[in-house]
């Protein structure tokens, strides 16, 4: 094995160090369609080009490679928004896929405010976060064109009735007034504080 014990690559005679910066077998690839069909389609960029045989090769993208092509697409797409410029925070549902999403502001601990994007299923408990800046894109590419649809308050509330999931935070319901009101007694308590 070219490894020792602390993961270092072990020099030999004959042996070189691997190219690519992934140790083989010890980072997962990134699988995006959507940043790969876009990569192919750069024929003008060398850079591209390689990323996109990168990915065809290995089944994927490392995270640097993922960043940089980002990086790219960012400058030289002008419709590739990974930021949401002009889409406000709420919970947004597409009716095909039953997926909820909320956008939220949220403040770290230097005080510095990101926007927190999550998903989840409508009948699933919890929710997961979406990292990809390619996958953030997507997401506000279709809340723009109106595939993905803001839901109000009776809507949210009507989700968390019927599934018995908190419409706030996502967590499983097991208190009958809860259930019935579609939303657990904290998310409630701070829901009318927020609204005052």
């Amino acid at each position: 094995m070219p490894y020792d014990k602390n993961n270092k690559w072990v020099k030999s005679p004959g042996r070189t160090a691997p190219t690519n910066h992934v140790r083989p077998g010890t980072s997962r690839l990134i699988k995006d369609d959507d940043m790969r069909i876009w990569l192919m389609l750069q024929t003008w960029s060398d850079f591209a080009q390689s990323l996109y045989d990168y990915c065809l090769t290995h089944g994927g993208f490392t995270e640097k490679q993922m960043l940089s092509a980002e990086k790219m697409r960012i400058k030289v797409d002008p419709e590739y928004d990974p930021y949401g410029e002009g889409v406000w925070e709420g919970v947004y549902m597409d009716d095909e896929d039953k997926y909820i999403f909320k956008i939220s502001i949220v403040t770290k601990n230097n005080d510095e405010q990101v926007r927190s994007i999550r998903k989840r299923l409508i009948d699933m408990p919890g929710w997961s976060d979406i990292k990809l800046a390619s996958n953030k894109a997507l997401l506000f590419g279709c809340i723009k064109t109106g595939t993905y649809r803001m839901l109000n308050d009776d809507e949210l509330i009507d989700i968390g009735r019927r599934t018995g999931i908190c419409c706030d935070c996502g967590k499983v319901l097991d208190n009958p007034k809860s259930i019935a009101a579609g939303i657990g007694p904290y998310c409630a308590k701070m829901r009318s504080q927020s609204n005052q």
